[in-house]
């Protein structure tokens, strides 16, 4: 895992990574501000071999905070709109990133994650999931899934009765997507203190 990191920086980790013979490599960039640098940086993630699950986080500025205690909304992370005038709590960042390591559908994503008030859809949407007992890991893969963002369209077209009632007739349609061995990656590619 590579926290806190530039852009510019992520090719070059990709590259050293893999020389190394690491399998997952997880690269957070804080509060990017150059949106060419974060397009390289998608682009190397995208490109990035089979072998090396790499994944690039961007993030707004990262405060003090207790998991949980904010919601967020997941994005494209070459999207610096979504970031701006934001923040996430470090512990839910810190969550989300170990989260990251046993989900397969993160692997070659280039992914933002930003708090989001209380009473904004993704909140509620993510309280919905909660409500119907899915694990943190599913809620994340939820939210990276575009859950959410089909469930606003739905809504939105007045096909249904906002998000619950979506939740409500689609649970047996969402994928549960499960690691091959149900266990965390092993001690090098994962920080002990985060397992």
């Amino acid at each position: 895992m590579a926290y806190g990191v530039a852009a510019s920086d992520v090719p070059g980790l990709i590259t050293a990574s893999q020389s190394a013979g690491v399998k997952f490599l997880i690269a957070l960039v804080e509060a990017p501000t150059n949106v060419a640098e974060m397009k390289k940086a998608a682009k190397a993630v995208a490109a990035a071999p089979a072998h090396l699950q790499v994944t690039l986080l961007a993030t707004p500025e990262i405060v003090d905070g207790a998991e949980g205690s904010a919601a967020y909304r997941v994005g494209p992370a070459i999207d610096l709109s979504l970031l701006a005038a934001k923040t996430i709590p470090r512990d839910e960042i810190l969550r989300l990133l170990t989260e990251c390591f046993s989900l397969p559908s993160t692997a070659g994503k280039a992914l933002s994650f930003y708090g989001v008030p209380s009473d904004d859809d993704a909140a509620k949407y993510l309280k919905t999931l909660r409500s119907k007992g899915f694990s943190r890991t599913m809620e994340v893969n939820e939210m990276i899934g575009g859950g959410f963002e089909n469930a606003e369209k739905v809504s939105w077209r007045g096909e249904r009765e906002g998000v619950e009632r979506w939740f409500s007739d689609n649970i047996s349609r969402v994928p549960i997507v499960k690691h091959e061995d149900q266990s965390p990656p092993p001690f090098p590619y994962c920080l002990p203190t985060l397992r």
